[in-house]
């Protein structure tokens, strides 16, 4: 465990290990006679059985089961046995040769599917695919698909899984053909197993069954991604077959994998995306980073945001530390964070520091590295702050819940500033630390910042969250781009940088607020460049979300001024305040 670190490692790999393989019983023989001259009422959720005997498992019929005859329903009463007759529910009795697909959604006439989603049955299959071809009335059914099952331990107690998402370099369902009595799925998409709502329940004692069917195959690049709840929050782990292992799933068997689980808790959960995520305890943490901000209004398009693709990794932009004030940034570093499915994975010391974390996705450049972050020549797709620090609380003003500290800010000492912000970016940068002096940094503040002296779009922003952009008393973007309102005052907009809950306040929100701590103010190379400018350390400057006139917004400042009509290319600290 490295020192200090707020980022450290990926949580430990659960291990994956294929056991035994259990032959199943693949006769199942429904009888002709009445099979084709009746229909009966049953429900529509049909699973079958699988049934232990001396070598192994049957699969039996169950109660309600239906099948595919030829574009025909047909249906059974008979229940855990090996042999039933099926009489038929919906559509035209068929005429021979008789085609007939288990379960009975699987056809719907021309080709037939293997469905992405399948249903949790406790210590059981839920409809398990089979097909049987005949000139007569009497069925032979044979198993399509081999069986996962996922034996799931847990290293905390409490948790229940809700979804288990499965995907390889082989297709697990979609359109199939069928060769050698196997399904044959064309492309790679996976297949998701769907628990009841509460989730099922899994303990560190004894490993849980669940039981997903696949098509027969060699799987390497194999994926698992386990979505559970401990009844309040949402969890969330990860894994992926290492390159040099494989799973081999034989048709009519089950394939044995062994998981302990260690999940992340979802920062994101429940819609909660945000430019910046708060953590407030030791532990593994995960979020979306598909979502851009509070995935809403993206005032550039005047829609709603896209979701970010094409990203290849995670990489950590600069980190603060509570001990010492200082920011590192050191690219050689294996910083202790991932990414993976669209989401990206990290996990705090075991021992609980304050301190913030700048971080980005991006995508591979043509001369960049795979995989790992190259500032030459890959692209930051967007990025966002991790704000360690105990849980935030608030403070009245005008009817409304302010945040009990600046955006950013740790308290060290009483050193609770936080960060300054250029109006209407979501990035963050440093403010002074009494004087003239900012934070120290690790190496030189310009391995960290850099400055740009003409105007800048939206997109270039993004692309280069690290880049002050000072013009000197003016915006930073162009007139045009000013009057897209990148904050605003009616919505929260996805450059807002504020956590989930909170928001830029209004001018009017903030008019007359006391007791805000000194900020000082950042222009980006007052006295020294390329980043060392701050100013008035003895003064607190604020942001609003509150547009006057190109090139000015409303700001706060708390030398009894109150609102000041002042220019946006400025660095200045942000109250948030509640939405």
């Amino acid at each position: 465990m490295k020192k200090h670190s707020i980022l450290l490692s990926l949580f430990a790999t659960a291990s994956l290990l294929v056991g035994c393989q259990n032959e199943i019983d693949i006769d199942k023989s429904p009888t002709s006679g009445t099979a084709f001259t009746a229909s009966i009422e049953g429900t529509s959720d049909t699973r079958t059985s699988l049934k232990e005997n001396s070598s192994g498992y049957d699969v039996m019929w169950t109660a309600n089961d239906e099948i595919n005859i030829n574009g025909a329903v047909f249906s059974t009463s008979s229940d855990e046995t090996k042999t039933a007759s099926f009489t038929l529910k919906s559509g035209t009795n068929p005429t021979s040769p008789y085609k007939a697909y288990y379960p009975a959604n699987i056809y719907n006439g021309g080709t037939p599917v293997l469905p992405a989603e399948q249903t949790y049955a406790a210590d059981n299959i839920s409809g398990y695919p089979m097909y049987a071809e005949s000139e007569t009335g009497n069925l032979n059914f044979k198993n399509l698909c081999g069986i996962l099952r996922l034996n799931l331990g847990t290293t905390t107690s409490g948790m229940k899984v809700k979804k288990i998402i499965v995907s390889a370099d082989q297709g697990m369902s979609g359109p199939f053909t069928i060769t050698s009595n196997a399904a044959v799925v064309s492309g790679t998409a996976g297949v998701t197993l769907n628990c009841p709502t509460e989730g099922v329940a899994i303990e560190p004692t004894a490993a849980i069954p669940f039981y997903i069917a696949v098509p027969a195959n060699t799987y390497t690049r194999l994926n698992i991604i386990l979505i559970a709840t401990n009844g309040t929050n949402e969890y969330r782990q990860d894994l992926t077959l290492k390159p040099d292992k494989s799973i081999k799933v034989e048709r009519s068997k089950i394939s044995d994998i062994n998981l302990t689980c260690d999940f992340s808790l979802v920062l994101s959960a429940g819609g909660k995306n945000a430019n910046t995520y708060i953590y407030s305890a030791a532990g593994k943490y995960c979020f979306d980073a598909t979502v851009k901000g509070n995935g809403g209004l993206d005032p550039v398009t005047n829609a709603v945001a896209t979701k970010l693709s094409d990203i290849s990794g995670v990489t950590v932009l600069w980190e603060l530390y509570s001990q010492g004030r200082a920011i590192k940034y050191d690219p050689s570093s294996a910083y202790d964070i991932s990414y993976s499915n669209g989401y990206v994975y990290f996990r705090s010391p075991d021992t609980f520091i304050q301190g913030d974390a700048y971080i980005a996705v991006y995508k591979d450049g043509s001369g960049g590295t795979a995989k790992q972050y190259d500032k030459a020549n890959d692209e930051i797709l967007w990025s966002w702050l991790i704000w360690v620090t105990p849980e935030p609380g608030t403070m009245s003003h005008n009817s409304k819940d302010f945040m009990d500290r600046n955006l950013g800010g740790i308290e060290v000492d009483n050193y609770i500033r936080g960060f300054l912000y250029q109006w209407g970016r979501k990035d963050p940068f440093s403010a002074a630390n009494g004087g003239y002096s900012p934070y120290s940094f690790i190496p030189a503040i310009s391995s960290v910042f850099s400055r740009s002296v003409s105007i800048q779009s939206m997109a270039y922003t993004i692309a280069h969250p690290t880049t002050f952009i000072h013009l000197g008393d003016r915006a930073w973007m162009s007139e045009s781009e000013y009057a897209m309102k990148f904050w605003n005052d009616d919505v929260k907009t996805i450059y807002d940088p504020c956590p989930y809950g909170w928001r830029v306040p209004t001018k009017g929100n903030i008019d007359g607020i006391s007791e805000l701590p000194d900020t000082g103010l950042t222009d980006g190379d007052y006295n020294s460049t390329p980043f060392h400018g701050f100013g008035n350390p003895e003064t607190g400057y604020y942001r609003t979300s509150t547009q006057s006139a190109y090139p000015n917004a409303w700001s706060f400042c708390n030398d009894g001024r109150n609102l000041m009509d002042w220019e946006t290319d400025t660095g200045y600290a942000i109250r948030p305040v509640k939405e």
